[in-house]
Parts: structure tokens; C-alpha cells; sequence
């Protein structure tokens, strides 16, 4: 994200990250502040939005109009927790500002007055997303069909006549 918001012009450049602030290193501490050190010194704000709970929440699912819960490999329910102090860091390093999303989202109104008080710029925007490609089983099977028919085939056709 640095490297894309590096390449906008010299306006107060603003990257909004909106996370449960899980960091999966062996000290997420030094490594947000890295990133975040990086960040400030190119003139990026951080405006870190806290979702989720501190008491861990499962991570909901909207696929294809079927809801659910994120599952690991093993086919369990993936929880999640709320780290505060990791998103806290990242803002106070480049003087940004930390906000915690309530189930009523008024914080929205907050995030959009401190980014309408910058110097205003160019635009954009970036999104994540992680998505898990499922067509490979009906492909499989629509394979294993095809080879079904080949081998199937003659014997039908000598019995049909």
C-alpha cells in the first residue's frame, strides 16, 4: 500500500486499514511499527478502524448468497480477536488516529471529518479480498463423466444393436 500511495502526488496521503489487528508474526509489536515507521517517513497517515471484539468473534461469510463462518483446513470455526494496541501503534507512529467501529458504525462520520481536514489529492482506493476457488471439485467431476462415457461407450453400442 506504501508503494501505491508513494507514487500519488505530495497532498496529505491517508491509508485507511480497516482490520481486527490479528498479526501473525513472532513480534507483531516491532513489526507494525517497521511498517508504520516506513509509512510516516513518506508522509503517510495511518487511520487504523478497529473491527471486531476482544473477546474474539468468528469472521462471517458471504459467498454466492451462502452465509457462514470462515472455517481453518481442519474444517473449524476461525475466531478472531480485536488487537487494539497493534492498530494504536500504527496511527500514533505516522499521527494518525485509531478508532474502534461500533455495531452501529458511528464512527463513519469521525473517519470522514479528519480525512475532509487534509489537503485534498487525488483519490483511490484499494480492497483486499480473500476468496477461495471451489469450481475445481465440478470440474473434477465433470471429468471423471467424460471418462466414465468413453469407457461405457462401446459396450452400450454393441449392446444397443
Amino acid at each position: 500500500a506504501t508503494q501505491s500511495l508513494n507514487s500519488a502526488g505530495k497532498d496529505a496521503r491517508v491509508l485507511v486499514l480497516i482490520s481486527d489487528g490479528e498479526e501473525q508474526t513472532d513480534d507483531p509489536v516491532a513489526a507494525v511499527r517497521k511498517a508504520s515507521r516506513e509509512a510516516a517517513e513518506s508522509g503517510i497517515i495511518i487511520l487504523t478502524v478497529g473491527v471486531g471484539s476482544q473477546k474474539g468473534s468468528k469472521i462471517p461469510l458471504d459467498l454466492i448468497g451462502k452465509t457462514g463462518f470462515k472455517l481453518d483446513q481442519d474444517g473449524k470455526e476461525v475466531l478472531t480477536q480485536l488487537q487494539e494496541n497493534l492498530l494504536q501503534v500504527a496511527a500514533e507512529t505516522t499521527a494518525g488516529v485509531y478508532l474502534h467501529v461500533q455495531p452501529d458504525a458511528s464512527e463513519v462520520k469521525e473517519i470522514a471529518g479528519f480525512i475532509d481536514k487534509l489537503n485534498k489529492g487525488e483519490v483511490r482506493s484499494l480492497a483486499l479480498e480473500e476468496r477461495e476457488d471451489r469450481f475445481q471439485y465440478f470440474l473434477a467431476l465433470a471429468g471423471l463423466l467424460i471418462l466414465v462415457d468413453l469407457f461405457l461407450a462401446p459396450y452400450l453400442l454393441k449392446r444397443a444393436f
